[in-house]
């Protein structure tokens, strides 16, 4: 089995590159020559190259800090609300975690795991604002497993701790607490 023929459309081929790389060439040069004509000018008028650098080097970093500066102010990602979940009868009669940090606009996801019925009720008594804790209740039970139910933290939500606990099992000290931050 052949895996590479050199003949002669293959050479032909390479004289083609080495005629790509000969033009390049030339772009090279006559580059460089008329970069050495602007020199030679610029000296017989009296111009100082190093003034001219240094000037163009000054224009070329504000330039570079101006572009940064816009395009981290275009470019900048808002934060983004999160979304956390609480585990209603994890591991027992129990919420997991029994403590959550939130910022206003968050939601929180309430999802029923074992021993149901579950539902959340936020104690107005026991909460800095007590219209969001009734507002942030959740009354109907969930009993199947797997069913959820999203709260969202308003945006204009008070900071603190927000307690929450479920009705059928309050007794037995499934209690959470909501902190506002």
């Amino acid at each position: 089995m052949t895996i590479c023929r050199f003949t002669i459309k293959n050479i032909q081929k390479l004289d083609f590159y080495q005629d790509i790389i000969r033009v390049l060439d030339f772009f090279r040069r006559s580059l460089l020559y008329n970069d050495q004509r602007i020199h030679n000018h610029l000296k017989k008028t009296g111009v100082n190259m190093r003034f001219i650098s240094s000037l163009s080097k000054s224009v070329a970093l504000l330039a570079s800090i101006a572009m940064l500066v816009i395009s981290s102010l275009v470019f900048s990602n808002p934060a983004e609300a999160a979304n956390y979940t609480v585990t209603m009868g994890a591991g027992g009669l129990q919420f997991g975690p029994k403590k959550v940090a939130v910022k206003p606009g968050d939601t929180v996801t309430f999802k029923n795991a074992m021993l149901p019925p579950h539902n959340v009720m936020f104690n107005p008594a026991k909460s800095p604002d007590p219209n969001l804790s009734k507002s942030l209740s959740h009354k109907q039970l969930a009993f199947r497993a797997g069913e959820s139910f999203d709260i969202n933290i308003p945006a204009d939500a008070k900071a603190g701790d927000y307690e929450f606990f479920c009705i059928p099992h309050r007794g037995a000290g499934m209690v959470g607490h909501l902190v506002v931050e």
